[in-house]
């Protein structure tokens, strides 16, 4: 029976203890249906570190209201040793967790339990007439830690008997009655101002009818004050991509974007055919049918960050000494280029901040274990997160706030003098996927 558990430092709860099975090609929706009648509604399908094609299943698990918040543990370390591979790790209070990973990396039946130690001996003992392994008897959790940290792949699970099209009526049946309800509200409204103009009182109301549109020249002097922290985006993002196949129907997840909109964040993915067929893409396919896209938009509602801002050169050398303190590499471009001799400055000197660009490499996904590294430099905002399968690489662009004076003395104030920022974008090499 699966069970979850939460790992120190990583954010979110893994599943162990899944049923396994290996295929030769992607399942198709009815089979996994028909396999998930027998061995349990929720599972995942992803393809192993050498390209087959796996299934796991388990029955829902209680206290969890959508299998989308849980993550296969075994999917996501199976890749981390030299295969054939098992181990057994210490859980504590008395709960141990066993894998056993053969032919293409994939975990084979039996190969991911949860149980007492007696339990996983059993099993150990069953699986020893299979041929020699590579072996782990005496695991720890923070051995656990290390290769969910490396892994590459975090698949979620989600509901196998769900049906997409009824869901996507459902939402489309759910459209109309809002846009009905829209139609209704703007008649209503429009009914209520033409009384109100024949009445005479169009003045008097106008105020109630229509609220005047908030002042923006606030956020225009003080940017930062109504942008995120960049931990607020980071979490958004993580959501996101917690969510996100890698694998659909044959289509591999190639490139991978979250950027920050007025309203929420914007998600773009991209795809590349290995055995899929058009009629499967999971988003609009290229003319030549070998690639696709897809984008999605969600309502993300971000609280303004608050803090003082530092003159410039203490926010840049707080962002060198971010990435000193931890091996990674850092180039700064400049804030700008000067002006020729005769020429004006491209920029006026009354501007509040300008812009350059900054690179920053590091070797894991950004949200799991630096949000609050960032959220340490003064004056940073993030813009977008995103990925790329051909490099394995992550790139976070945002901007740096500074001020050419000293700080303020008062939140987000300026004090007389021009401010400037940095445009930041960050590398990040991908040892997660789906973190």
């Amino acid at each position: 029976m699966a069970q979850t558990l939460a790992i120190p430092g990583i954010k979110g709860e893994f599943a162990a203890g899944l049923s396994w099975r290996t295929e030769t090609r992607w399942p198709k929706p009815e089979a996994l249906r028909a396999w998930s009648v027998r061995g349990g509604r929720w599972g995942l399908v992803y393809k192993t570190g050498e390209g087959r094609t796996q299934v796991g299943l388990c029955a829902p698990i209680a206290g969890f209201d959508r299998p989308g918040k849980l993550r296969s543990l075994a999917a996501s370390v199976a890749s981390q040793r030299v295969a054939p591979w098992r181990a057994v790790y210490d859980l504590g209070d008395g709960r141990f967790w066993y894998i056993a990973v053969r032919d293409r990396k994939a975990i084979i039946p039996d190969g991911d339990q949860i149980g007492t130690k007696s339990d996983i001996d059993r099993v150990w003992n069953s699986h020893s007439k299979l041929g020699n392994w590579n072996e782990v008897s005496e695991g720890t959790v923070e051995d656990i830690v290390d290769m969910v940290l490396a892994a590459s792949t975090i698949p979620s699970l989600r509901d196998l008997q769900s049906r997409p099209w009824f869901s996507a009526v459902k939402l489309a049946i759910a459209g109309a009655t809002a846009a009905l309800l829209v139609v209704a509200a703007v008649w209503g409204v429009r009914q209520g101002l033409g009384y109100i103009r024949h009445s005479g009182q169009a003045t008097k109301h106008a105020a109630v009818i229509v609220p005047p549109r908030p002042a923006i020249s606030d956020a225009l002097a003080r940017p930062w004050a109504h942008e995120p922290a960049p931990s607020a985006v980071f979490d958004a993002c993580h959501r996101a991509w917690s969510t996100q196949a890698l694998v659909h129907a044959g289509w591999s997840l190639t490139s991978w974007s979250c950027a920050v909109t007025h309203d929420g964040i914007s998600v773009a993915a991209g795809w590349q055919r290995e055995d899929g067929l058009a009629t499967d893409t999971p988003g609009v396919p290229a003319q030549d049918g070998q690639s696709a896209s897809a984008s999605t938009v969600t309502a993300v509602r971000f609280e303004g960050a608050s803090g003082l801002l530092d003159a410039m050169r203490v926010a840049s050398r707080k962002m060198s000494a971010f990435a000193q303190t931890r091996g990674f590499p850092i180039t700064f471009n400049g804030a700008g280029q000067p002006a020729l001799p005769g020429t004006s400055p491209s920029v006026s000197t009354s501007s509040a901040w300008t812009s350059s660009n900054v690179t920053l490499d590091v070797p894991w996904a950004p949200w799991l274990d630096l949000k609050q590294a960032f959220d340490g430099v003064d004056g940073l905002r993030i813009r977008s997160v995103s990925w790329q399968s051909a490099t394995e690489t992550w790139t976070v662009a945002g901007t740096l706030y500074g001020l050419n004076s000293a700080p303020p003395s008062v939140d987000g104030d300026i004090r007389p003098g021009a401010g400037r920022s940095q445009q930041l974008t960050i590398q990040a090499q991908a040892h997660h996927g789906n973190p």
